[in-house]
């Protein structure tokens, strides 16, 4: 800012250089504006005032600008007064401020009101209907457009795309084309996008074909909106065919390519990308430390967390949180400290996934009432705040402190249930595990994966062998649920334990059968019939003159039972 007035002040003579010095006037508002330097900009009004220039046509258009950009309704009104009658490019400043604030309605009034209107009326209307979701009146807008120029196509190509409107933005840019209007850049880049999205690989790369035919083969944007196309329906060789080719690369570029060497996880080759990048956001820096600390290389991740805040990189959550469990798995509790108030610096403390991750820390380095003080300050906890702190809990044997705080939970989830039953499990207390999982079953709780396979963990722990009973209720719940790979694990046991129970081989023979696994079914009732098993028929009972009468399935054995079956063809033949 300072260079700026230095600027202005070398000026000795506003009259002779009057010219020049409106020129660096209007950049220097364009420069407050964009950096939304709200005190400054009215420091320059007023030594605008004082040298009489204010009123100057393109100082005050950028003074009206500044304003409703920073919202300021008693300015912008003060410099509306100095406006007679009609001025077209005022009311556009105005409609696309009351778009910006989603005041569409306020903006087509406006718009309603002008004698005459240019293409900036229409295409920021027509945008803003778009960006409020409102597509059709945007499109009949759009119909009625009498300045329909590569600019207003583009305009509703991306509202429609912003929309989810894939096929038709790209039905419009087809229309575009038939009108003999030529895409521009930002045409191309929204209509790969919407071929993306579509997943219409024929079409992204008919696309790019015309983009070439039209100039803009080696544009930066539309190389880079071709890479994320490639690498979005997994066309890797492609996205970096297309990288190698470019002779220009920005920071999207480098990032894209980067991005797709760590989600395939190679390391090598993404850090080599890291090294050569001759600029870095934080999208790249993420990305590098988080791959590093998910395949537990936390010196690693840790050592460009340092050279980033270094270099004057503001680290987001994601970022934070990848180092801080990077840390928390090789329970290094210094560093972690020393990040801990790094993360305080730069006012990230109350977010609950950062603070989720140096609960984890704490808790693994058995630092739990430090944890507990990260917890406390947290004013807006979610569900992964609270059972982060429930397991850290258990994880250090304070079963406790953790069923104190599961009680206080606001709303439980699957989550708070599994860290509940993981604690006493790992301290072997099968007695409240059970008791957990019936109390979860009591609460309407619908049970996950990671339930069933805790209750799988917890049998296979037990001091003593479970009976195959259990394994069949377990596989019972399996089966209920549809969580097959627990079930088939569960069934091995059970061809284990189970020597002269049924109950066990006929649950896992409906497993099979609701899967569709017919082999399994016959292989099943084999065993079964091998091992002399058989299933129970059914049974029904009745008491008659103090004597209880059994009637089971298929069973002819009783005295009376020509009578008893004469009796129900009689009752079913009426």
């Amino acid at each position: 800012m300072a260079t700026i007035f230095k600027t202005l002040s070398v000026i000795k003579n506003p009259v002779k250089s009057f010219v020049g010095f409106i020129e660096s006037s209007v950049s220097v508002l364009k420069f407050c504006t964009k950096q939304r330097l709200i005190a400054e900009g009215g420091i320059l009004h007023g030594h605008f005032y004082k040298l009489g220039i204010a009123s100057n046509r393109h100082v005050s258009i950028k003074l009206l600008i500044m304003y409703l950009d920073f919202r300021k309704s008693a300015e912008v009104d003060q410099l509306l007064k100095d406006y007679d009658g009609f001025d077209m490019i005022v009311h556009n400043c105005l409609i696309s401020a009351n778009v910006d604030w989603g005041n569409v309605d306020d903006a087509r009034k406006l718009f309603d009101e002008m004698p005459e209107r240019n293409e900036v009326s229409w295409t920021a209307l027509i945008s803003g209907y778009l960006k409020c979701g409102r597509v059709d009146e945007s499109m009949e807008l759009f119909r009625r457009n009498p300045f329909q120029n590569v600019i207003s196509w583009t305009a509703a190509i991306s509202g429609l795309l912003l929309n989810g409107m894939h096929s038709k933005s790209a039905e419009l840019f087809l229309e575009m084309l038939r009108s003999g209007v030529t895409p521009n850049v930002v045409t191309f880049v929204s209509i790969i996008r919407a071929c993306a999205e579509m997943g219409k690989f024929e079409w992204g790369i008919a696309v790019f074909g015309l983009a070439v035919k039209v100039g803009f083969a080696d544009d930066v944007s539309v190389c880079n909106s071709l890479i994320t196309f490639s690498l979005r329906l997994r066309k890797m060789e492609m996205a970096a065919n297309i990288f190698e080719r470019m002779g220009e690369k920005d920071v999207i570029s480098w990032t894209a390519i980067l991005g797709m060497y760590v989600e395939m996880g190679d390391l090598q080759e993404a850090r080599k990308v890291f090294d050569e990048m001759p600029e870095r956001n934080e999208v790249s820096w993420s990305a590098m430390i988080s791959r590093y600390s998910q395949q537990g290389y936390a010196e690693e991740a840790f050592e460009l967390f340092r050279q980033m805040v270094e270099k004057g990189i503001s680290p987001n959550s994601s970022c934070l949180s990848s180092t801080i469990n990077g840390l928390a798995n090789v329970k290094v509790l210094q560093v972690g400290r020393n990040v801990h108030a790094h993360v305080v610096k730069i006012g990230m403390a109350n977010n609950v996934f950062v603070s989720s991750s140096l609960i984890d820390l704490y808790g693994s380095c058995g630092k739990t009432s430090d944890g507990r003080l990260v917890f406390d300050t947290v004013p807006d906890k979610n569900v992964v705040l609270w059972n982060t702190m429930i397991s850290a809990y258990s994880l250090d044997g304070q079963l406790e402190e953790a069923n104190k705080l599961f009680d206080q939970i606001p709303v439980k989830s699957i989550g708070s249930w599994n860290s509940m039953v993981s604690g006493y499990l790992r301290n072997e207390q099968h007695d409240k595990v059970f008791e957990v999982f019936n109390d979860m079953m009591l609460s309407g709780q619908k049970p996950d994966i990671s339930t069933f396979s805790t209750a799988e963990a917890l049998m296979m722990t037990m001091p003593c062998e479970p009976e195959v009973n259990a394994w069949a209720a377990l596989l019972s719940g399996c089966k209920t649920y549809g969580e097959d790979e627990v079930a088939e694990r569960t069934a091995v046991k059970i061809r284990d334990v189970a020597e002269k129970k049924s109950g066990g081989y006929v649950l896992l023979s409906n497993v099979y059968a609701l899967a569709g696994k017919w082999p399994e079914v016959m292989e099943t009732r084999k065993l079964m019939k091998e091992r002399g098993l058989k299933k129970n028929g059914g049974c029904s009972w009745i008491e008659v003159k103090n004597e209880l009468n059994l009637f089971y399935s298929q069973d002819g054995s009783r005295i009376d039972s020509n009578e008893i079956y004469g009796v129900l063809e009689l009752l079913n033949s009426t």
